[in-house]
């Protein structure tokens, strides 16, 4: 369990060609993590995330800046998320090669109340929020005007918030001005504004 009465600030730099790179690596069923962030730069090469490297637990109150560079299950946040992700946001970096996404690499777990604005890159499976998708999302946004698109190193950009399913009303793309007039219950609020 780690929980913090303010939020946590976690300045990361973790250059190793291992799986499990990030600020807590593995997280299981009964694990906790709420009310940090994190900043700076991640290398690894599998589940590979700046706050977890593989999820089974709960996360919730995170968000990062950082930048993450590995090969396959990548995530801005979590690398491959099988447990629950809530009140999160990502406004880093992130490039692989496969299950590539700005808040989950892979996610079959479920995100609750998650917006990307970051760059995100890959070679198969890349989205903006979670480059597969076979768990569940509600209230998952990215921002159409702060995402740059254009290709990197002939890498794919995501075309929508998951590369295998279409977007809908819960998980899509908005404007900044948009996104924070959303009614849902928690990315309305003003400590998301407090956090830019």
């Amino acid at each position: 369990l780690f929980r913090s009465g303010n939020y946590a600030n976690f300045n990361l730099y973790l250059n190793k060609e291992q799986d499990y790179q990030a600020l807590f690596g593995v997280v299981g069923s009964a694990g906790s993590v709420q009310k940090l962030s994190v900043t700076g730069q991640i290398y690894g090469s599998n589940n590979i995330g700046s706050v977890v490297g593989l999820n089974h637990g709960t996360i919730s109150e995170v968000y990062s800046t950082a930048q993450v560079y590995a090969n396959n299950n990548v995530g801005g946040i979590i690398g491959a998320n099988h447990g629950s992700l809530s009140i999160t946001y990502f406004r880093g970096e992130v490039d692989g090669n496969n299950y590539i996404g700005g808040i989950t690499g892979l996610n079959s777990g479920t995100i609750l109340e998650s917006y990307n604005t970051a760059k995100v890159f890959g070679n198969s499976f890349v989205g903006y929020i979670s480059g597969n998708n076979t768990g569940t999302s509600t209230n998952s946004y990215y921002t159409t005007n702060l995402i740059d698109s254009k290709n990197k190193s002939n890498k794919l950009v995501p075309n929508g918030a998951f590369e295998n399913t279409i977007d809908n009303e819960s998980s899509k793309a908005v404007n900044q001005d948009m996104l924070y007039s959303i009614s849902s219950n928690l990315l309305s609020e003003v400590y998301w504004l407090e956090k830019q």
